[in-house]
This record gives structure tokens, sequence and C-alpha cells, in this order.
């Protein structure tokens, strides 16, 4: 399988993913506490990360659909995969959540490493 299909692939598995994502931060009670996420947080937290996770799963599927990737937009992904495992794995560390709800972000970083891997061995073609 080539990189770019995989990567493109993953993108539409992204938007899958983050809107389950979206409904864990925003039902934080119930399905954000079966995931290893804090309970309770406050309302500000959890639906500013519940809306930016919706709308990153919508610009994931944006990407999935076309002919050639952004470029910028992917790299902004990718950052945004690494920087969401990078978080989960500090409020691990500070006893914040669970092991699991880390082992379940190695999703996002195994995106991040695959998108990361596309963009710096494809060409970019100036226009």
């Amino acid at each position: 399988m080539k990189l770019k299909s995989l990567a493109r692939m993953l993108l539409y598995f992204s938007f899958i993913f983050n809107l389950f994502g979206f409904v864990s931060f925003a039902f934080p009670e119930t399905l954000g506490k079966s995931a290893g996420l804090p309970v309770p947080p406050q309302l500000i937290y959890s639906s500013f990360v519940a809306g930016t996770i919706l709308i990153w799963a919508f610009g994931y599927l944006y990407l999935a659909r076309q002919k050639e990737f952004n470029r910028p937009l992917l790299w902004i992904g990718t950052v945004g995969k690494f920087n969401f495992f990078i978080a989960l794995l500090i409020s691990w560390c500070h006893s914040e959540i669970a092991l699991q709800t880390v082992m379940m972000g190695l999703v996002d970083l195994f995106m991040g490493i695959v998108w990361l891997s596309y963009l710096l061995t494809s060409k970019h073609e100036l226009k």
C-alpha cells in the first residue's frame, strides 16, 4: 500500500475517530468517564475541546476527499495528533487519567506518524 493511500485512509478513519472523541468530551459524565477521562471537567473545557475535536473531524474529512492534500492543513492536523497524545501522556504522568486512556491515544500517535512520514517523503509541487 502506498503511503499516500494509507494517509488518506487514516484521514477518513480520523473523521470517525474524532466523532467518538467529540461525544466523549461533549458528555464527560457518561461517555467521557467510560473512556477514562477525568470527571467532572469544567464545562468551558469540555465544551471547547469537544467543539475543536468536531471541527477537526470535518477538517480531516475535507482533507481525505481532496485529490491532493492541502499540505499546511495536514501539517496542522499532524501536529494536533501529536499534541493530543502528549497531553494524554502528561495527564497520565500526573495521575489524572488511566493508562487505558493513553493506550487509546496511541491511535492518534500512529496517525500523526503516518501523516508526518507522508509529509516528509512526498514531493510538494508548486503551481
